[in-house]
């Protein structure tokens, strides 16, 4: 008896393989976060100090990310160019804000300075304490000589002439004190006058040291005068 034989296909064979996709590689999905975290934050002032730090390492793992998905072994290239390029972006967007904002606080800084310079300066012209400043270059003020006559009701009248110049460029007031000194340097007496909204370039005549005592007439008589101070309004 005949055992019967199992017909055997006619053909090749084929044995089918399933090829695996490559993974994406972590480097990239990485490195392309950090650029656009990076890209974002790089124009936040104080901030930005951190960012360029962080786009730093984007950019390392951006490189990483290229050299592991070369040749296929991983997917994920164009992600790590992304974030390499956009990490590079970042660093020099830090550093351009950087620029530009540090500018802008110098010239900040350099406003107030001048600012206060200008406050202290004006607070110096109304207290006296610019003198020396003011006297010959904003206002020249000459003292005339010192006279003590009798009226026809036989009450002394004391003056001495002051010529008041304003040399500065626009209208200002003044005030004007005038101090009378004996010869060993004591201080006699003292005068304010006041010279109001004096134009710029014109002059002004006054009159100090009038209706004085009769205990000091005789000291003023000898007396030497000067400009004590002089406030600028």
């Amino acid at each position: 008896m005949t055992t019967p034989t199992t017909p055997q296909p006619s053909g090749p064979t084929h044995i089918s393989q399933s090829s695996q996709k490559p993974g994406v590689s972590a480097w990239a999905v990485v490195s392309l976060s950090i650029g656009i975290v990076s890209l974002l934050l790089c124009w936040v002032p104080i901030l930005n100090n951190l960012v360029i730090v962080l786009a730093i390492i984007g950019v390392i793992f951006s490189i990483i990310g290229i050299v592991g998905t070369k040749a296929g072994r991983r997917s994920g290239r164009g992600m790590a160019i992304a974030g390499l390029v956009l990490g590079i972006i970042a660093v020099v967007g830090v550093l351009g804000t950087q620029a530009m904002y540090g500018a802008a606080l110098d010239n900040a800084s350099k406003s107030l300075d001048s600012a206060a310079a200008s406050a202290s300066d004006s607070l110096d012209r109304m207290s006296g304490d610019a003198t020396d400043d003011l006297l010959g270059k904003e206002i020249t003020v000459d003292l005339g000589q010192f006279s003590a006559t009798k009226d026809q009701y036989g009450l002394t009248e004391t003056t001495l002439p002051v010529h008041v110049v304003n040399l500065a460029s626009e209208p200002h007031t003044y005030s004007v004190q005038i101090e009378a000194v004996d010869a060993s340097g004591n201080r006699v007496t003292d005068d304010t006058l006041m010279v109001n909204n004096l134009g710029a370039g014109q002059a002004q005549d006054l009159t100090a040291f009038e209706y004085q005592t009769d205990d000091k007439i005789e000291a003023l008589k000898t007396a030497t005068f000067k400009v004590t101070s002089i406030s600028q309004m």
